[in-house]
């Protein structure tokens, strides 16, 4: 989803509209914002726009300058922060190791099949993650109004 619709008339030069649509795509997959409009889609579109509009043009900058804005936790994060989503990760990459140094073809594929199992339920949990919503604040939980 590009972040023109939410451009409302103002004018950014090519690499500036550019810098924000990285930034947009970022934090909506960060955030685990759905590719549609809707409040939150909204909320990260204009405090985008409102770092550009300060003359922020790097995409990184700008991606940092909406979640601090926003005050949410992007997944990644909440993932890493996940004891449990972290030991299946590490699980599944223990079994491909060990898949990669074994000779036996009907043991590489059983170690194989048991990371990709891990695999799956690593991105079973990943997807019971919320985004954080809108105006909550990722460390007490109180309201903020997105300014």
């Amino acid at each position: 989803m590009p972040i023109r619709p939410f451009l409302q008339g103002q004018a950014f030069d090519p690499e500036a509209t550019e810098a924000m649509g990285i930034a947009f795509a970022r934090a909506r997959t960060a955030l685990g914002l759905p590719d549609k409009i809707d409040a939150a889609t909204e909320m990260v579109a204009m405090a985008i726009i409102t770092a550009a509009g300060m003359g922020v043009r790097d995409p990184e900058e700008l991606y940092a300058a909406v979640i601090e804005k926003l005050n949410w936790t992007p997944i990644d994060e909440q993932v890493d922060q996940n004891p449990q989503i972290r030991r299946r990760q590490l699980r599944a990459e223990e079994c491909r190791t060990l898949a990669d140094a074994t000779r036996g073809e009907q043991a590489r594929t059983s170690l194989l099949a048991v990371a990709a199992g891990y695999e799956r339920l690593v991105k079973q949990a990943e997807s019971s993650i919320p985004a954080a919503p809108p105006g909550r604040s990722r460390e007490d939980g109180q309201g903020s109004e997105p300014g």
